[in-house]
């Protein structure tokens, strides 16, 4: 549990803890090449799908069933995401109303600083509607590997 405890603490928690795990674990191979292994096993599947993708992403995303897919994978994970922090962050941190005003303030805050965010954001980061819109595959979040690829991003010095 100690290893979970650190790997939490650092970006990409479960590539960490698998990484420690592959480290500590026994029979051989352990140590530093357990560890190898064990973030080789795990990056390897999402890389692979990645790459084998990427030719096809452009047609596919414009496809109105792979659309909807989508959609409802975000759904999904907004759902699981909800469900996690209600049980067990919530229902084990907030049980007071000082607890439950401290996580309002904290929401609030949150919304305020991303509606400050996203209206400082460039305009072509921007989405024009929530629903319906054609976007240049550069411009969103799902076709920012295309506009690389295509040469569209600039950087700013």
């Amino acid at each position: 549990m100690a290893g979970y405890g650190v790997a939490q603490a650092m970006p990409g928690p479960l590539f960490t803890f698998a990484a420690y795990l592959g480290a500590v674990m026994g029979p051989a191979p352990n140590n530093i090449t357990g560890a190898v292994i064990a973030l080789v096993a795990i990056f390897l599947p999402g890389l692979l799908l990645v790459y084998g993708m990427l030719p096809f992403w452009d047609t596919l995303r414009s496809r109105q069933p792979a659309q909807a897919a989508m959609r409802g994978a975000n759904a999904a994970v907004v759902g699981t995401l909800g469900a996690a922090l209600y049980h067990p962050v919530w229902t084990s941190a907030v049980l007071t109303r000082r607890d439950f005003a401290l996580a309002l303030a904290g929401a609030l805050a949150s919304c305020v600083f991303i509606a400050a965010s996203i209206r400082r954001a460039p305009k072509r980061f921007r989405a024009t509607s929530w629903r319906g819109a054609q976007h240049d595959p550069g411009q969103s979040e799902t076709g920012g590997a295309t506009a690389i690829r295509r040469g569209k991003c600039s950087t700013v010095s």
